[in-house]
């Protein structure tokens, strides 16, 4: 049986002019309904402010874990299992993550109350 190759995606691929000026001056990503199964490169950008990542197969958002300026997640209908790729995350106000496969729901609502206790 052949194992087909994973599905990354990075925000380069959207970009028009491929070099570091563009990268810091990106704040909107998106790479939804790409058979997405991993992120990569997601480092490079560090004024991300919202980030289209539905419709994919990922499994954790640890790939977007230092873009801590993120405002707005949009990762439903994927695989994941975890947000802890999120937990720096200081400014966020939406997190869209309907239909994925969260494990230890009671833990998840901890961490969201703790995390996202400022929206109050």
């Amino acid at each position: 049986m052949v194992e087909e190759p994973l599905k990354v995606g990075d925000p380069w691929s959207i970009l028009p002019v491929k070099n570091a000026k563009y990268a810091r001056d990106l704040i909107e990503v998106h790479l939804s309904n790409r058979e997405l199964d991993a992120l990569e490169h997601f480092d490079d950008f560090p004024n991300l402010e919202v980030i289209w990542i539905n419709g994919n197969k990922l499994k954790n958002l640890d790939a977007i874990s230092t873009n801590f300026r993120v405002k707005k997640v949009y990762a439903s209908d994927n695989l994941l299992e975890n947000i802890k790729g999120l937990a720096a995350y200081k400014f966020l106000d939406t997190l869209c993550i309907g239909n994925n496969k969260l494990r230890n729901l009671d833990k998840f609502l901890d961490f969201l109350v703790v995390q996202f206790a400022f929206l109050e």
